[in-house]
């Protein structure tokens, strides 16, 4: 009997293994580039920021700082820093 996350997690696994080769490097990219980010000092911080606005679509970047709380600079700071991580992964550095 499976356990009440196993389940979810082999359909998830299941759903990855058809994922196009250039999606599953994009997905790739991004998960590189959270750990990442959480792996840093300010890094709860960082990837709620991400969270907010890429994931859930909630907020903008400004509205995102309002929530965390930082500044918008420090906010557009982190969005760039992660937008950074991400393309740098997709170019394979």
């Amino acid at each position: 009997m499976p356990h009440g996350g196993e389940a979810g997690r082999s359909t998830e696994d299941a759903a990855l293994r058809q994922l196009p080769h250039t999606q599953q490097r994009r997905l790739d990219a991004v998960e590189q580039a959270i750990a990442t980010s959480a792996q840093l000092t300010s890094g709860p911080s960082r990837v709620k920021l991400v969270e907010l606005v890429y994931f859930t679509r909630r907020f903008t970047v400004e509205g995102a700082a309002m929530q965390i709380p930082i500044s918008v600079r420090q906010a557009w700071t982190w969005n760039n820093d992660f937008l950074l991580l991400v393309w740098a992964r997709l170019r394979g550095k």
